[in-house]
């Protein structure tokens, strides 16, 4: 039922995959002070094989 379509359906790594790949980024924002969109998601294109809305990576930082 329409109740129950809740969750994750689009996700291209768990959460646990997204932690791991984002450490590296934010341990460097902590070192620079600075993250830089673009890399990030010239990378994670990269790494999962497709092109992404940048967006898709302004979500994946919230999480």
């Amino acid at each position: 039922s329409a109740r129950n379509w809740g969750g994750r359906r689009y996700g291209h790594l768990s959460v646990e995959e997204e932690r791991r790949f984002l450490s590296r980024f934010l341990q460097q924002a902590e070192e620079g002070g600075v993250i830089v969109v673009s890399e990030i998601k010239r990378a994670f294109e990269s790494l999962i094989g497709k092109k992404v809305a940048k967006t898709t990576i302004y979500r994946l930082l919230d999480r």
